[in-house]
């Protein structure tokens, strides 16, 4: 088992563990080349903390119907403060969902993006009707895939001119009809 490359090149006492260094060596050139690639060296810049509290900070408390301690609360413990103030702002901005309400679904999802675009692509379909986007704010909070569930909704009610909320409960539908899932099998005695 012994290679003659291997046997020429090294010396006796270096040949029971080449192999076991060439393992690690091979593992080593696997990892970063350094600590300062794979961690920022500043600790405001791994999700930008500080800034992106400041501006939801300063963002939500322009709404005068949000308590100090809830902005508060929401900015300090979201994973992405900016883009849950930035649900806050959108809702409040372009349909008639007052901040208190939005921010409740904005902080409470995955995707806050994804629900400020969902409900304000649903209030453009109805006209902003409130007891619509109402409902929309609480479904697209709910979808797991927002943007496809604004998609769908919108389509339905365009292409089929359906009531929003038909729509909204057909679309939300996750559950899959599938047909003769278990073939019966005939009964042998």
């Amino acid at each position: 088992m012994n290679s003659p490359v291997l046997s020429q090149a090294l010396p006796r006492s270096l040949r029971g563990i080449a192999r076991p260094l060439s393992v690690l060596g091979a593992i080593a050139l696997s990892l970063p080349t350094s600590l300062g690639t794979a961690v920022p060296a500043r600790a405001d810049t791994i999700i930008g903390i500080p800034h992106d509290v400041r501006r939801c900070v300063q963002r939500l408390d322009n709404y005068p119907d949000l308590d100090p301690t809830l902005i508060a609360d929401t900015c300090a413990y979201s994973w992405d403060a900016n883009a849950v103030s930035r649900c806050v702002q959108t809702i409040e901005r372009h349909t008639n969902i007052r901040a208190i309400r939005a921010i409740d679904a904005c902080r409470k999802t995955r995707r806050p993006k994804g629900v400020s675009r969902c409900v304000r692509q649903i209030a453009r379909v109805d006209g902003n009707t409130p007891a619509i986007t109402d409902a929309s704010l609480g479904y697209c909070h709910r979808s797991l895939l927002p943007q496809r569930f604004a998609d769908c909704t919108t389509a339905l009610v365009n292409q089929l001119s359906i009531n929003p909320t038909e729509a909204m409960d057909t679309c939300i539908d996750g559950s899959d009809r599938p047909r003769d899932l278990y073939p019966g099998y005939p009964q042998v005695f």
